[in-house]
C-alpha cells in the first residue's frame, strides 16, 4: 500500500491502515465443470483511507 502525494494528510486525516487481501477460490461447481474459465474473487478490507485501486496481473 503506497500513497505518493505530499497532500495526503490534508485530504485523509487519521492513521493509514494497510489492507488485508484475500484471494478466494472458485466455487466447487466451476471446478467440476468442463468450461475453460473460472471465477476468482479478491476481498480487500480493513484499510484507510477508503479509496483503493486493485489490479489483476497474469503471471
Amino acid at each position: 500500500f503506497a500513497v505518493f502525494s505530499p497532500f495526503f494528510p490534508k485530504f485523509f486525516p487519521g492513521n493509514r491502515l494497510a489492507p488485508s487481501v484475500y484471494l478466494l477460490p472458485p466455487p466447487s461447481e466451476e471446478l467440476s465443470s468442463s468450461k475453460p474459465t473460472l471465477s476468482l474473487t479478491c476481498l480487500v478490507r480493513g484499510f484507510f483511507p477508503e479509496t483503493i485501486d486493485v489490479q489483476w496481473q497474469k503471471d
